[in-house]
Order: structure tokens, then sequence, then C-alpha cells
């Protein structure tokens, strides 16, 4: 985590010579060995001082490696940037367990007005494979599609 530490706080510097805001996003650890939870974010964001960090939460990760997934976002607040949405298999919403009413509310309460991302996954392009024939791709199209217009009715 030191080493992590000291990269943001590298790379930050070198950000605020070129105007650019990074971002850092908790994953969890089938993704990635370290920094899976708010307080691990809030704690590169702490420890380096970075001036040019916003972090990022996505829901599958949170339903992996937070205990609560509504915390989160309120422990990040305004330093969040963007949410990525895929319920608790990485599939639709309404595909898993993920109260993305309940998501939604909390990032209203703490005045969320960043960028919202579908990151929606069919189960047989596990996430690291594309779609790869007319009716993968006519199924990831449905699903984001689907997960939006639930996303939009949700938040109007």
């Amino acid at each position: 985590m030191a080493f992590i530490i000291e990269v943001v706080r590298r790379l930050d510097q070198v950000a605020a010579q070129h105007h650019i805001m990074m971002t850092y996003e908790a994953c969890c650890h089938y993704e990635l060995p370290w920094v899976q939870t708010a307080d691990e974010l809030l704690r590169i964001y702490n420890e380096s001082g970075a001036k040019n960090l916003k972090l990022v939460l996505d829901s599958f990760h949170m339903n992996i490696a937070e205990t609560d997934m509504l915390e989160p976002i309120r422990k990040i607040g305004n330093l969040l940037d963007s949410y990525h949405i895929s319920d608790s298999g990485r599939g639709e919403i309404g595909t898993g367990h993920i109260n993305f009413v309940a998501q939604y509310k909390t990032l209203q309460e703490v005045g969320f007005k960043g960028y919202v991302f579908l990151e929606i996954v069919i189960p047989e392009c596990r996430p690291y494979k594309l779609p790869m024939n007319d009716r993968q791709i006519t199924e990831f199209i449905r699903q984001n599609q689907y997960s939006k217009k639930m996303w939009e009715a949700i938040s109007s």
C-alpha cells in the first residue's frame, strides 16, 4: 500500500502539470490484490495528498468487498467521480440481489453529480472477453438497454 500511495503522489504531480484529473477504482480481490474497499481508496487519497484524484465505486465490486453497500458511497461522498453498475453476478439490473433503489438514494444523499457507467458482462464473456458472435452481441446490447431503462426509472 505504501508503494501505491507513493506512486499516486508522484502521478498527482504530473497530473497537475498537465491539468489532468485522475481516478482510482476499488476492485474486488478477483481482479486485483490491493485497493478493494472505500476505506483503502480513502487511505490512498488522504496519505498521498493528491489534489488531482477522484475516486470510483462499483456496485459489483462492493457486493464482494464491502459488508455494507451504502456506507462506501457515504464515506467517499464528494470525492466520488463515477459510479459503475452491474448486478451481483455482473449481469443486468435485476439479475442479482443489489438494491439499486437504495444505492441511487444514497448517491443523491451525498450530492453525487458524476457519471454512472453500466458494466454489464454476459455469462459467456466473463469480464476479459468481448462478445464474439451476433447472439452474444445482441444479448449484451439487450442487457445494457434494459439496465439503462431500469436506472432511468429509478432516477426519475
